[in-house]
């Protein structure tokens, strides 16, 4: 038996990595013109790779589950079980990037530098938001991409991967704003 087909994998990855390669340019663009914010308070900068790393991760395990779930006929849609998993996957989220801002936040410490509780709350916010609002589009683009006949593990976990990038972006300078930084 067959598993995988290299020409069909090679067709849906490249045009969702063409596609990536647009959104990574936007979201750098849309960093660089916020580097003042960085250049004020540095630490923001390690902020960035927590945020598009684990924001990346969750969604990606997310997205993998969901595509064996549509592959194996235990999804459909937004279903009970579906939105089961968003919610698991937002608490491992909060779970995650509380961690990810207390090793910041005591590294920042032991290092001698001070770092206030408002600050190292800014990748929890940011991240919460992020998997919150993402979880959604997920599903969505997995749906779409299985009713379209593409395999969804080719399409949604690459793709996800990029747009959370790029929103990782978006919500940690909203995330900066409402805590005032």
């Amino acid at each position: 038996m067959k598993y995988y087909n290299a020409r069909r994998i090679i067709r849906e990855e490249l045009s969702v990595d063409v596609l990536s390669i647009a959104i990574g340019v936007f979201g750098g663009l849309l960093l660089n013109g916020r580097v003042e914010s960085f250049i004020t308070l540095p630490i923001l900068l390690a902020y960035v790779p927590i945020i598009n790393g684990i924001g990346g991760n969750v969604l990606s395990v997310f997205g993998s589950r969901l595509g064996s779930a549509l592959h194996l006929g235990y999804a459909r849609g937004f279903d009970r079980e579906t939105s089961k998993n968003m919610a698991l996957f937002v608490l491992i989220a909060i779970i995650t990037f509380s961690i990810a801002a207390l090793v910041l936040y005591v590294s920042n410490h032991v290092s001698g530098e001070s770092m206030s509780f408002r600050i190292a709350f800014i990748p929890v916010l940011a991240g919460v938001m992020l998997v919150g609002s993402l979880l959604p589009l997920t599903v969505l683009l997995g749906l779409v991409a299985y009713r379209l006949g593409l395999d969804p593990d080719n399409v949604v976990i690459s793709l996800m991967t990029t747009v959370a990038d790029f929103s990782g972006i978006v919500f940690l300078l909203l995330s900066m704003r409402l805590m005032g930084v």
